[in-house]
């Protein structure tokens, strides 16, 4: 039988997959491609990293990107 994973593995297995997500971006450099309305587009990496969309929102963090210059991340 296989065990369903706690809200805190999920979390963990969640924030893992943006982290890499983020590196994916950094590398191929298309922030651009991901920002609306001058936000990133939480449905579209929700879509992509293979979660649901209600992660983006609980417990929420905000994440600010200069798409200016190189990716800056800034938690608050």
């Amino acid at each position: 039988m296989m065990n369903k994973a706690s809200s805190r593995e999920a979390g963990e297995e969640n924030v893992n997959a943006f982290n890499d997500w983020i590196v994916e971006r950094e590398r191929a450099k298309d922030w651009t491609d991901y920002v609306h309305r001058g936000q990133l587009n939480r449905s579209e990496i929700a879509r992509e990293c293979g979660f649901a969309l209600s992660c983006c929102r609980s417990k929420p963090r905000r994440i600010v990107v200069d798409t200016d210059t190189d990716p800056t991340f800034v938690l608050t």
